[in-house]
């Protein structure tokens, strides 16, 4: 029987003793079903027990890792390379396999890295997009907009004009426009650049 857990026990004295997970395994040559140690993780089983040793474990090589306690007769050989879109967060150890992690700009779909949705102009960004989830779009309410496509800009507010005479009200997919003034006490207010 396998245990792929490590039991830990607190002693009367207070301090926590660790038991080894095992399994079982059949001795060819004395006919018996011996229980012996699991491998712990960053190595793999060199031997099995026998009557009078335990499990001989051995120190996973470079490049190969062995994640949970096992009696695996060689380690598992670690991915060279990260897929499309990816980066590696994590590189290999004896431990554990390389890990990688969506690229920016994009989200993992079940085992591919895709690209966050593109809001249109008009649509912001409720939710801006992670490694986990894709970006989710809105609409503009009433009162702001977003004059750009992309994954990450929210919905602004319309520039206010003040008392300055408006030349288009804005729109969900662009800014208020207003009349250029004539003499130098005011500039032509032009839409917002995001």
């Amino acid at each position: 029987m396998l245990s792929l857990a490590v039991v830990l026990f607190l002693t009367h004295s207070g301090t926590t003793q660790t038991v080894i997970p095992t399994y079982a395994h059949v001795d060819a040559v004395m006919s018996v079903t011996l229980t012996c140690s699991l491998c712990p993780p960053g190595t793999y089983m060199h031997a099995f027990c026998t009557a009078t040793k335990d499990t001989v474990c051995l120190s996973c090589p470079t490049n190969h890792f062995t994640q949970f306690w096992n009696y695996l007769p060689k380690c598992l050989y670690c991915t060279n390379i990260c897929n499309r879109n990816q980066i590696v967060k994590e590189q290999c150890s004896p431990t554990r396999n390389i890990v990688c992690e969506c690229k920016e700009g994009y989200y993992r779909l079940h085992d591919f890295c895709v690209k966050h949705t593109q809001c249109p102009s008009g649509f912001g960004a409720k939710q801006i997009g992670t490694v986990h989830r894709n970006t989710e779009c809105e609409r503009c309410p009433r009162g702001t907009f977003s004059a750009v496509v992309s994954s990450c800009a929210r919905c602004v507010n319309h520039t206010d004009c003040g008392q300055l005479p408006v030349l288009l009200r804005g729109k969900s997919w662009h800014d208020n426009s207003v009349k250029p003034c004539s003499g130098t006490s005011c500039r032509d207010s032009s839409p917002m650049q995001n």
